[in-house]
């Protein structure tokens, strides 16, 4: 399984995700970054891992395009701002480099138990499940896919902000189940400097989330979120993840799991 980390504008420091780094899978690690910019990331990146130019990025879905046109087969594709906290049978600790280590490892085991997408939980779903595995629910941030599969399928992502997503309800309405590892929790903040935060402006996010609910109808809809700095009036989704899954009709389910 390889490491794909997309970057743009965050060359002046250690990607947050790199402070806690496993040792061992630095040379599995391609981070991804515009042409332009493959200079200032030399100056910050672990020369362990490597750089990859992009030629065609400008924007999420567009960089993500392209990260699938280069790689196959089993990939992890991992925001360059994500920090992890793992639970420990009462609460979530800040994860060490070990403990990312066999995160990463549980991840590469769903994917080859034959699961085309997957992820970390994030908050609400880690703090509420507790190191049970979930299926068929909302992730971001950690993206585990399946691109030889996905390429047959001619997935791609198709909007400028929520792709992932969208991608993920895509392979959901196919038959395909997501499974989510809530062991792990993301732990990270909305609108850091640079990446998406730097073109990501309410109204076309808020176009993006209509997209959603007009491809996916009637199973996500719109609904009013909290506000991120610089996005007062923001719009997020509720997806009927389950019924939407429910609905294919033919199911995808890797052998040995009850989903």
């Amino acid at each position: 399984m390889k490491i794909l980390i997309p970057s743009y504008q965050r060359y002046h420091r250690e990607f947050l995700l790199f402070t806690r780094y496993p040792e061992e899978y630095w040379k599995k690690t391609f981070v991804c970054v515009r042409h332009e910019e493959v200079d200032q990331y030399k100056k910050v990146i672990n020369p362990k891992a490597t750089i990859v130019p992009l030629h065609k990025s400008v924007d999420m879905n567009t960089t993500r395009n392209e990260m699938m046109s280069l790689f196959d087969g089993n990939v992890l594709m991992i925001d360059d701002d994500c920090v992890f906290r793992e639970y420990n049978g009462k609460n979530f600790d800040t994860s060490s480099s070990e403990s990312i280590g066999r995160m990463f490892v549980e991840m590469e085991k769903l994917l080859n138990d034959g699961f085309v997408h997957a992820s970390i939980a994030h908050p609400i779903i880690g703090n509420r499940m507790k190191g049970k595995l979930v299926y068929n629910s909302r992730y971001y941030a950690v993206l585990g896919y399946n691109l030889t599969v996905m390429k047959k399928l001619g997935i791609q992502f198709r909007t400028k902000t929520m792709s992932d997503i969208e991608v993920a309800l895509n392979l959901t309405k196919r038959g395909y189940p997501s499974a989510i590892i809530t062991q792990w929790l993301i732990a990270t903040q909305a609108q850091n400097k640079g990446g998406c935060s730097v073109y990501r402006t309410s109204e076309i996010h808020n176009r993006c989330a209509k997209k959603l609910a007009k491809y996916y109808a009637p199973f996500v809809k719109v609904k009013k979120a909290q506000s991120w700095k610089g996005m007062e009036q923001r719009l997020d989704v509720i997806a009927s993840w389950k019924r939407l899954f429910d609905k294919a009709k033919v199911k995808q389910i890797p052998r040995g799991y009850n989903v």
